[in-house]
């Protein structure tokens, strides 16, 4: 048996025992915590992001597999809290992706203070998605802006306690910031306003605020004037009315994505 093989078989035994053992609640599953922690790094990373698709990985078990030359973490829909945040804090140092997201609030414990050690240490991140992370605050942002300035693709949609002060602080900060979902937050024409003439408005290809109650057609003429590369552009559900929308749609810029309710 060559060697490639007998690594995908040693893999296929491993992942089917992680998956059945994490599986359990309690202390049944800890009875393995040896096995896992002796496994080669390179199998003990291919292992964790296998878990995190099939979205085993939880406070109970991050801690077995997480290793410092893990660069992508997606614990989307895995049930987390700070405990998890400051396992990746003190492990992983080389983030470029981080995936701290999930469909339903109730999925996610996290609040800000871990977050902004994490940010603090996590410089070469490019991707952040913390969708329905509900108890972060402008606070986590600013530390997001202040550290992570090569930053590309954020995803803020149900942070409903963000406000105009993040949105500044992206624009102040992030140059290289291109995709940004800020729906169901708390921003308003201030903040959008001065995004429209950051130092990201030039790179800024998509922009979604759906459901910002606080947007009205003011911020969102400025964004689609100023923003020359803006392609998808989605504002559902805020205060511009269905002949404001299409009067944005048929200005200078060619949309490829707009959603009207």
């Amino acid at each position: 048996m060559n060697p490639q093989k007998l690594f995908d078989l040693s893999l296929e035994v491993v992942l089917k025992t992680a998956v059945h053992t994490f599986k359990f609640d309690g202390h049944i599953w800890k009875e393995y915590w040896t096995l896992f922690k002796e496994l080669p790094i390179s199998l003990k990373s291919l292992l964790f992001e296998l878990l995190c698709r099939r979205e085993v990985i939880s406070d109970e078990n991050i801690n077995y597999l997480i290793n410092p030359s893990i660069s992508s973490i997606s614990l989307y829909n895995c049930f987390k809290s700070d405990f998890s945040v400051n396992v990746i804090a003190n492990t992983c140092k080389n983030i470029t992706k981080l995936n701290l997201g999930a469909k339903l609030p109730n999925l996610n414990f996290i609040t800000s203070q871990p977050l902004v050690h994490l940010f603090e240490n996590s410089p070469n991140i490019v991707y952040l998605n913390l969708e329905n992370c509900i108890q972060v605050e402008d606070i986590v942002i600013e530390s997001v802006a202040c550290n992570c300035v090569n930053i590309q693709i954020i995803q803020l949609s149900g942070c409903l306690s963000l406000s105009d002060r993040s949105v500044k602080n992206l624009a102040d900060c992030c140059r290289h910031l291109k995709c940004l979902n800020l729906s169901r937050t708390q921003v308003s024409d201030d903040g959008l306003c001065y995004l429209a003439k950051g130092v990201c408005a030039s790179v800024l290809t998509e922009l979604l605020i759906n459901d910002c109650s606080l947007v009205s057609i003011l911020s969102i003429r400025l964004l689609a004037d100023n923003c020359k590369n803006l392609k998808i552009f989605s504002f559902h559900g805020t205060r511009a009315s269905l002949s404001n929308i299409f009067d944005v749609i048929l200005r200078q810029q060619n949309f490829l994505g707009f959603q009207i309710n």
